[in-house]
């Protein structure tokens, strides 16, 4: 027979008010032919002595409980069947069922109490939360249909049936974005809110607590534990039952919550403070095992949450949405640890506090969580003044240095903050042109609106400007520096020197601003490849820099390493490989392995020894950079990026085509999906991609290619833009392998003149058009235009890199041709020795042009009938196929 729980109930508190050595006989008494009532009783008895918190009570008839779950499936309950058993919560068990009269057909969820629960104190709680749900009338919360009792007294809700997935089950099933993740949270917020306003606190709310349906709408289950608002603000009293104390889950508590504290709605807001990190990193907030009780509370007690962009899990969903980090920083950081804070005062002090900064995120509106710097206003201004995004980045990146070295520093300085608010106003009026109401329906340009500011700077009486020549040097450095990422050169050089001129003209020669100007107008002279001058500039800028800063700090060594970089595009390429070694090695020192400063000195060196042509070094630091830049920045990052490019570069340089296809392809993916399809380093390597296909004879694919990227780099960059040449070059050299000279002379041409102008006959990329130009008159049997070519590249190799560089390896090569066919055999002779000797210096060449040769050699001593001639050049060849 069942037991009769209600009479159970009554029995055990009836029995409890007696003295222990009376109550086995009372109890006796009453159950009279009912034994296992007065085992049930009894069995509860034995424990109310030593501990009244029933949930150590309920480890007595846990068995019995999980009998009669399975059992109840079946039974009718009032107009409805249970035909399925869900799930458990802290006061009761879930069925599902259906109607089982004629009446309609109707799904639902019914929540029966566990009667291992049923004290007098648990049944007025579940009337308590029926009459909750009664009042709760709400989109997002699973709405409440009816109630009544069970034959033994038990109580049960009947309510909405959710059809659905749980909130993190759902996000990861579809995929979710962090803003539609963002979005669903909101609704949360909503309904919790509502609930807020009906004077009930949830106390409960978790990620199973929230079901999302088919429509993508989120649905609030469960307020069991939930009580009016006019209850729950006082403390508990001293007494209290504990198993008040005890029903909440663990991982969403709050700090109040595990110390018996008043119980308000600071505490759901903490909870979706929880739910919020977890919805967007995958992770808990705090580096705890949650499996052992005692640490989770003293976590949630003591430590401080992780921040929430740093602990987006390996592996998550999420991980692989493309900047999914960069959503988080920052702004979401600040509000997730401000719905966080161990102290209920220090969170927001309503869901509706919460929700408005969540609206302020999405709708690009300062968020109060998050810190109110002047730059992070005046963002949030033009964001929302409808500017596009890559003005928004180009002028974002022209304040930054600004407003980091005004305002980090030297905020509590009056002067300064006056300068700041100066800069600011003027750029702030400078793109008030914007408005709807300014604009009148015209499309502004971002040159119309820095022409305008450009006229504005000379004309106005602003006496904040005019009188503060560091203000007007600084904007005339902002508006030049926003000019220079336009490509705007002649405007951007007005403004840069103007700003250099005003800070020398006051001697004002010996602070940040002025070394700011000079990183400028380094920038400047580079893009116009003014590299002598930029040289002499670098030397001020490290000289100030050591003074302002020392010789070991980051901002010391930046400067070095651009210093190293103008030599580097100076040709100086040895000088600037010792240069950067000595920059990495004291990076690694002074900032440590893995700072980002310390591996972009890796990336540096692997370029530079790539334009050395010692691509084994190169290529080992090279994947350094990927390897670790993977490891502290992450594989989508920019950098790690940039790294993976010049990986698959040097491979196509050094001709190991078949291990470059793969590396190119992979950083083309990565580029068209972060970078974006037109970006220079996405046709970087489709540049680099269409000279493997050349590489590998696929001679169709790699003309497509070739075209594709240079129609797109005169497009982006320009016709006379260094990479723009660049493939022009290359295109040159596979029309001219496919036997189509006259197609090629012009684009080679064009190409070397150009070079030659920009940066000298001598720098290494002039060299390298000179050879293919070189090359290709001597196919034309313009030989001796051929030779005098290939001498002069010869001469200015050995002058400005070295006589062994392994470039030379194709200039020899094409000396002892011309020569063999010319009137000198035995100067062809020690060209090609020479040739032969690099293989023997340099790993990884391609030697492919050596062995033609080679063959050349052989059928013109073959023709002559010098077998004695013949045989040495065949040995040489098999040594040289036999490394390949």
């Amino acid at each position: 027979m069942e037991t009769n729980w209600a009479k159970m109930d009554a029995l055990f508190h009836d029995a409890l008010s007696l003295p222990s050595t009376e109550r086995s006989e009372f109890v006796q008494k009453h159950c009279v032919g009912d034994p296992d009532l007065y085992k049930e009783v009894m069995g509860l008895l034995e424990h109310a002595d030593s501990d009244t918190d029933l949930n150590h009570i309920l480890s007595v008839v846990a068995e019995d409980l999980l009998r009669n779950d399975q059992r109840l499936q079946g039974k009718q309950l009032g107009p409805y069947r249970l035909t399925r058993f869900i799930d458990r919560g802290g006061m009761g068990v879930v069925y599902e069922a259906e109607r089982a009269d004629d009446q309609y057909q109707k799904r639902v969820a019914i929540k029966l109490m566990r009667k291992a629960f049923s004290t007098r104190f648990s049944s007025q709680r579940f009337k308590q939360e029926r009459q909750n749900l009664a009042n709760l009338e709400h989109a997002n919360i699973a709405r409440l249909i009816d109630g009544g009792s069970t034959e033994e007294g038990l109580p049960y809700l009947v309510m909405e049936y959710i059809d659905g997935k749980p909130l993190h089950l759902y996000c990861e099933y579809n995929r979710l974005a962090p803003a539609q993740r963002l979005r669903l949270f909101r609704k949360i917020c909503a309904a919790v809110n509502y609930a807020h306003q009906q004077l009930i606190v949830h106390c409960d709310l978790k990620m199973s607590n929230i079901l999302v349906d088919s429509d993508g709408e989120p649905k609030l289950l469960d307020f069991g534990i939930s009580r009016l608002l006019s209850e729950v603000e006082e403390p508990r009293a001293a007494g209290a039952n504990p198993q008040d104390q005890q029903m909440y889950t663990l991982r969403y508590s709050s700090p109040e919550q595990i110390e018996g504290g008043p119980i308000t709605t600071a505490t759901d807001v903490y909870a979706l403070g929880v739910i919020l990190f977890e919805l967007m990193t995958g992770s808990q907030p705090y580096a705890a095992d949650e499996n052992d009780a005692s640490a989770y509370r003293q976590a949630i007690l003591t430590l401080a949450p992780s921040i929430p962009s740093a602990s987006v899990v390996n592996g998550n969903r999420l991980n692989g949405k493309s900047g999914h980090r960069r959503f988080i920083r920052g702004e979401l950081d600040s509000i997730v640890l401000k719905a966080l804070q161990k102290s209920p005062e220090q969170r927001y002090p309503s869901v509706a506090a919460l929700m408005q900064d969540i609206d302020d995120f999405v709708g690009i509106r300062p968020v109060s969580a998050y810190s109110a710097s002047p730059l992070y206003l005046f963002s949030k201004y033009l964001r929302r003044n409808s500017i596009s995004a890559a003005l928004f980045a180009i002028l974002l990146l022209s304040l930054a240095g600004f407003m980091q070295t005004i305002l980090s520093k030297n905020q509590q300085v009056t002067a300064q903050r006056d300068r700041a608010e100066a800069v600011l106003g003027f750029i702030r009026e400078m793109f008030e042109e914007i408005s709807p109401e300014r604009a009148q329906g015209r499309e502004i340009t971002v040159k119309q609106i820095l022409d305008q500011a450009s006229e504005s700077i000379t004309d106005r009486e602003d006496p904040d400007i005019k009188s503060n020549p560091l203000v007007e040097s600084t904007i005339h450095r902002t508006v030049g520096r926003i000019y220079l990422s336009l490509g705007d050169i002649p405007s951007a050089e007005t403004h840069l020197n103007s700003g250099l001129e005003l800070m020398e003209k006051h001697q004002l020669t010996d602070n940040e601003e002025y070394l700011a100007i000079l990183q400028e107008v380094s920038r400047l002279l580079a893009m116009q490849f003014r590299h002598d001058s930029r040289h002499d500039i670098n030397l001020r800028a490290l000289e100030l820099s050591r003074k302002l800063y020392g010789e070991k700090s980051a901002v010391t060594l930046g400067m070095r390493s651009n210093l190293a970089s103008g030599l580097h595009m100076r040709g100086e390429l040895e000088q600037a490989a010792n240069m950067f070694e000595s920059i990495l090695a004291d990076r690694r020192e002074f900032l440590g392995e893995m700072h980002p400063d310390t591996l972009a000195s890796l990336h540096q060196l692997g370029v530079i020894y790539h334009w050395l042509g010692e691509y084994a070094k190169a290529e080992k630091y090279y994947r350094l950079c990927v390897d670790k830049m993977s490891q502290v920045r992450g594989e989508h990052h920019p950098d790690t990026i940039n790294c993976i490019s010049t990986l698959g570069s040097v491979l196509e340089s050094s001709g190991q085509y078949q291990k470059a296809e793969p590396v190119i392809r992979r950083h083309i993916d990565l580029a068209r999906r972060i970078l974006g399809p037109y970006h220079p380093g996405t046709l970087r390597s489709m540049h680099n991609l269409a000279d493997t296909y050349r590489g590998l004879a696929r001679y169709d694919e790699s003309e497509t290619l070739f075209r594709q990227t240079l129609a797109l780099r005169i497009q982006k960059l320009g016709d006379e833009h260094i990479e723009t040449l660049e493939t022009k070059m290359k295109l040159a050299r596979l029309l001219r392998q496919l036997g189509r000279y006259q197609e090629a002379l012009p684009l080679v041409s064009d190409a070397m003149q150009i070079k030659q102008r920009q940066l000298g006959f001598g720098h290494p990329t002039t060299l390298r058009v000179a050879q293919e130009r070189a090359e290709l008159l001597e196919v034309m049997a313009q030989s001796d235009d051929a030779e005098q070519l290939y001498l002069s590249i010869l001469s200015a190799t050995e002058d400005k890199l070295s006589g062994s560089h392994p470039d030379l390896l194709t200039t020899l090569s094409g000396l002892a041709r011309v020569n063999l066919h010319g009137s000198d055999p035995q100067q062809a002779d020690r060209y090609l020795k020479r040739a032969v000797a690099l293989t023997e210096i340099h790993q990884n060449l391609n030697t492919a042009p050596l062995a033609a040769t080679l063959r050349e050699f052989i059928h013109y001593y073959q023709k002559q009938g010098s077998a004695e001639m013949v045989q040495p050049y065949r040995q040489t060849l098999k040594g040289l196929l036999a490394e390949d």
